[in-house]
């Protein structure tokens, strides 16, 4: 299954095979995407990794609201999910791109410690993207791995 999340008018476009969900860009969500960035950074510079499934819990229920995370994830094959931008520069894109999506976590464990699904996540920086949270809305999965990400990483 495969899955984008990436910006889109004025919303956080969370997208997979199963169905989408947009997330407003708040102030609110913009500081709590910051947040999850700093905490990640403090946990593995303090080496202890216990705090980690509580914070992917946190993410995975951010992106539930949107009401597409579970059915993504419990979809059958691997697990591929692409965070998405045009413009890392900007806040938004930089917050999404340094949000540590590796550590989700359902009830009960990390997406990534399934060892019958593998869980692979990249980022990429691509034109076309629409990266603000500012720009006319698209379809969505446009340019959803062969639709035309070119310069995906």
């Amino acid at each position: 299954m495969r899955a984008r999340i990436t910006l889109v008018g004025g919303d956080v476009l969370c997208w997979s095979e199963s169905g989408e969900g947009r997330i407003p860009c708040t102030q609110e969500a913009l500081a709590a995407l910051q947040g999850w960035a700093k905490r990640y950074e403090a946990i593995v510079r303090a080496g202890n990794p216990g705090p980690l499934l509580a914070l992917g819990r946190e993410l995975f229920a951010w992106l539930d609201g949107a009401g597409w995370v579970s059915t993504w994830a419990r979809g059958t094959g691997e697990r591929v999910l692409e965070v998405g931008v045009e413009d890392p520069n900007v806040p938004w894109a930089e917050a999404l791109l340094d949000v540590p999506w590796e550590v989700l976590a359902e009830a009960g464990d990390f997406l990534a410690a399934d060892p019958a699904q593998p869980f692979v996540v990249f980022r990429s920086v691509a034109a076309g993207q629409r990266g603000t949270c500012e720009a006319a809305p698209s379809r969505p999965g446009d340019d959803l791995h062969g639709g035309g990400a070119a310069g995906s990483e």
